[in-house]
């Protein structure tokens, strides 16, 4: 995708929730997407999975999907079986998105038979069937349950295993693991490693825990005020981060090593507020190093020799020694 935006109608004024993201996915890698809430994390995924409706407004230079053109196609029945097949979307609450008065199965089922046209009794049998690959025991007893009859795990389970209905080219994971145990977190992410291997598909995985997008992915775009503001490998997110948001981020995750004698690092201030998005640099305000010129020119997202990318006047410089602050 080149320059995507993304634009929600405002009372007052419109709210630009995507500010000009480009990136690509390559074929069978995993990208993560990282940053606090109101980032434009899940706006983003929802734009390539063409799941955003009027009046909500998405613009772009270049958004296209296993080489055909997002924008240009429309809403034709082609594009849709496309996507239905080949573009798996796990979201951040399955209980919310499987139908309560549904059985499971059947709603599995569902996406067979309207996107490949296959029989009622066919597309269930390959709902259980996909139920079994995605390591749901009794698959058969299970596929005839409510999803409320379905713990947290499982749910999440049978999710990924809806995007197996068809053979995806990319899986949009968004937040899998909220709310899950760390256990049954390892379960599903390990899951969704095993899914890519199989199926050679790439994934976009959008998480607030940077220590999952380390273990799990390739790349990492670190997004926040709806623009990416950092790009660089995942093994490097501890030691190549540039940007002082990407560097606040990676702060405040504990771990083995950290003092537990001193504050935990928290970062200051709130989010911007992106139906208020100031000029300059919009993360400006909370940060340690802005000066004037920050505040009033908004930074390009430049390429290193390496190919990593930030978007900062004051890229690498030392942050200064934390502070002490307690939180209630």
């Amino acid at each position: 995708m080149d320059d995507l935006r993304v634009t929600i109608p405002g009372a007052r004024r419109p709210i630009h929730a995507v500010r000009g993201v480009t990136f690509a996915v390559r074929e069978g890698e995993a990208v993560g997407v990282v940053g606090e809430s109101g980032s434009g994390k899940s706006m983003t995924a929802l734009a390539v999975a063409r799941l955003i409706e009027e009046p909500i407004r998405v613009e772009a230079g270049h958004l296209a999907f296993a080489g055909e053109d997002l924008l240009a196609a429309g809403d034709t029945a082609s594009l849709r079986r496309r996507l239905g097949t080949s573009l798996a979307v796990v979201f951040q609450d399955p209980m919310t998105s499987f139908n309560p008065a549904h059985r499971v199965g059947p709603q599995l089922a569902e996406v067979s038979r309207f996107h490949q046209g296959l029989s009622r009794r066919a597309a269930f049998a390959q709902a259980v069937d996909r139920l079994r690959a995605v390591r749901i025991r009794e698959p058969e007893r299970r596929a005839r349950q409510h999803p409320f009859e379905f713990s947290g795990g499982m749910r999440q389970r049978a999710m990924i295993g809806m995007g197996l209905m068809g053979t995806p080219r990319l899986i949009i994971a968004d937040e899998p693991t909220t709310a899950l145990d760390v256990t049954v977190q390892q379960q599903v992410l390990g899951l969704l490693a095993e899914v890519r291997r199989d199926t050679g598909a790439a994934l976009l995985l959008i998480s607030h825990d940077v220590s999952v997008v380390t273990d799990v992915c390739d790349r990492v775009l670190v997004m926040y005020g709806g623009r990416i503001v950092e790009e660089l490998p995942a093994q490097g997110l501890r030691t190549l981060a540039r940007h002082p948001y990407t560097r606040a981020l990676v702060a405040a995750v504990p771990d083995m090593e950290t003092d537990l004698t001193r504050p935990l690092a928290v970062i200051p201030g709130l989010p911007v507020d992106p139906a208020h998005v100031p000029a300059g640099c919009a993360f400006a305000a909370r940060c340690p190093l802005a000066d004037d010129h920050c505040r009033s020119a908004e930074p390009v997202l430049e390429a290193d020799p390496a190919g990593n990318r930030v978007a900062c006047h004051k890229a690498g410089q030392p942050l200064p020694a934390r502070t002490e602050e307690v939180t209630a």
